[in-house]
């Protein structure tokens, strides 16, 4: 099984979970005083700290593409019902790197603003939203394609 996470994914959750949560609890220590209110504040903080790689592992299946078994399984959501398919690599006929405005003549609903579009054949076209992917990443995701079809 080979699973890409989208970097930009990962960025955000650890500025989510560790980042934020650490500045202000460093605020808190340094600058205010310590009462109810902040130290109700600190446990919430701490506990986002605990809770982000809990919440990053039970998500990470939620955001990343997986092949699997000669298959590709999107789990990219983009706000659309468009996730959760999976097909055969082999089926793959084309796949096609766009914006926005060339997938909505096919798919109406598109929010993302950068995806790849992949042709199964017999009219069977599904796109995976690539917004979060850095260059690098769906290279290799393409690269990974060619390699396994």
């Amino acid at each position: 099984m080979k699973r890409f996470v989208p970097l930009k994914y990962v960025l955000g959750m650890g500025v989510l979970f560790l980042i934020v949560p650490l500045l202000g609890l460093s605020w808190i220590v340094y600058n205010a005083e310590l009462n109810d209110v902040t130290i109700t504040i600190c446990f919430f903080l701490v506990g986002l700290i605990i809770c982000g790689p809990v919440a990053y592992f039970q998500n990470q299946e939620n955001a990343s593409i997986v092949f699997e078994k000669g298959q590709i399984i999107n789990y990219i959501n983009d706000g659309t019902l468009n996730f959760g398919w999976a097909e055969e690599i082999k089926k793959i006929k084309r796949i096609e790197i766009c914006n926005n405005d060339k997938v909505k003549e096919i798919f109406k609903n598109c929010k993302s603003k950068k995806v790849m579009l992949i042709d199964f054949g017999s009219y069977n076209i599904k796109y995976i939203s690539v917004s979060l992917f850095t260059n690098n990443q769906i290279n290799q995701i393409i690269k990974y394609i060619k390699a396994n079809k």
